[in-house]
């Protein structure tokens, strides 16, 4: 059985609202189930990894099967194969597909269905074992660069991995990739095939940064957007707040700070800094959202959420919907272009010692683990949700990927669609956001 994104399943989808640890504005869906074919082979999936959901609706994903370890890994776009380990990998030199890496980034599926994918080779010497493809809506697969390549745009230097790969509306394709040689200078993000920022290189001046600062070392948490803009985590080589998280816009090319390591954050228990960045997110309009870590507060209040319109939560924020429960760790936070932001967040306090995480968004619980999980038989709970496996487009379509224990056990894709009103004309208006905007 197959479940076409957003189909309506009667009485399969179910309205989450349980015990007070689900929000009973939220409908989600089953979209895959483990057990559910593996359309395009004779396999059924078993697990799920990294959802991407485009503005169209669809679903990128990867996935292992129940079949033979020599060929369960496989790549998917909604219903359709788009790759599996075993297969031919073009243009690799007789290389076939061995493992997809879909770990790093949440842009890899563009408005019109097009899709990327890192993935390891083999029967291909060592050095030329990693390569970046991408897809069309029809599941046709092209190489855009492999190991042992020259690198574009920078003279006498070979491509030795990459990371961080997305795929533009247009179909360019953007990603970081170390080269061979010197370590001070291997690290590059790439945008249609050209270099746009290199370690060793000068940071721009729009970054207001000290004059002389290079970039100084690995470009880290990048992610991309359908227009080409991008947010990522650069070291400089300033003596302190070295760490930046810069966005780029490719349309004017100018590049700014949004957030810096050591900046001060009027955060919930007093004036606090900011010491980590952990992950970041950017819509298809340039709006960002990061999570990190206060330098201040205690491990139970450190965790941080911060988005480009004032929204902010912090470990240890009240969580209304449960009595007494509070905000834990947070596992992962995505951010659309009306502001809504989703995020995981761990949960402490609850009466029912089965939830220990949710899903949130602007502030309001979607659902909890130990719950019903929707389409399944009665007496399966959802008993855990995908480290940083969720994603919001900008019509509010969230898919996410989720455990589940009880009279079944497994893992699956879910969908839900937040309604309007907990969308951008009201997230100043919900209780949970206090206005804690950042002071530079």
């Amino acid at each position: 059985m197959f479940l076409n994104r957003f189909e309506s399943l009667g009485a399969a989808a179910v309205v989450a609202a349980l015990a007070g640890t689900a929000n009973a504005g939220f409908t989600i869906t089953p979209f895959l189930l483990e057990g559910d074919a593996a359309q395009g082979t004779l396999d059924f999936f078993q697990t799920f990894d990294r959802p991407n959901i485009s503005e169209s609706g669809s679903i990128y994903f990867a996935a292992d099967t129940d079949g033979d370890s020599s060929f369960d890994d496989v790549v998917y776009l909604n219903n359709q194969l788009i790759a599996q380990q075993g297969m031919a990998a073009p243009d690799s030199g007789g290389g076939e597909f061995s493992s997809f890496e879909f770990f790093e980034t949440g842009h890899q599926v563009n408005a019109t269905d097009g899709g990327v994918f890192i993935a390891t080779l083999t029967d291909v010497p060592s050095s030329a074992n990693r390569a970046i493809y991408k897809s069309d809506p029809f599941g046709s697969v092209s190489l855009v660069v492999q190991e042992g390549q020259g690198a574009a745009g920078i003279s006498g230097r070979l491509h030795v991995d990459f990371g961080f790969a997305g795929i533009m509306d247009d179909g360019r394709v953007g990603y970081r990739a170390d080269l061979d040689g010197s370590t001070s200078d291997d690290s590059v993000i790439y945008l249609g095939g050209a270099p746009v920022f290199r370690q060793g290189d000068a940071v721009p001046a729009s970054l207001g940064l000290n004059p002389g600062t290079t970039w100084d070392g690995d470009f880290d948490e990048i992610q991309w957007n359908g227009a080409g803009d991008m947010i990522f985590e650069g070291n400089t080589s300033e003596a302190s707040g070295d760490m930046v998280l810069v966005r780029r816009t490719d349309a004017t090319g100018v590049s700014e700070v949004v957030a810096r390591e050591g900046q001060v954050i009027n955060a919930s228990g007093g004036p606090d800094f900011l010491e980590l960045i952990l992950q970041s997110s950017i819509a298809e309009n340039g709006m960002w959202a990061y999570r990190g870590n206060l330098g201040v507060a205690p491990s139970t209040s450190d965790a941080y959420i911060e988005a480009e319109n004032g929204f902010t939560a912090q470990q240890g924020d009240a969580i209304p919907e449960i009595s007494g429960a509070v905000l834990g760790n947070f596992n992962g936070v995505d951010v659309n272009s009306l502001g809504d932001v989703l995020y995981l967040a761990d949960i402490a306090g609850a009466t029912n010692p089965d939830i220990d995480e949710g899903l949130f968004v602007n502030g309001m619980l979607i659902v909890t683990d130990g719950v019903q999980a929707p389409g399944l038989p009665a007496g399966t709970l959802f008993s855990d949700i995908g480290f940083e496996d969720m994603y919001i487009n900008d019509n509010r379509q969230v898919v996410f990927a989720a455990s589940y224990t009880g009279t079944v056990t497994g893992d699956g894709l879910f969908t839900l669609t937040v309604p309007a009103p907990a969308s951008a004309a009201a997230i100043l208006a919900l209780p949970i956001v206090a206005l804690r905007r950042r002071r530079h």
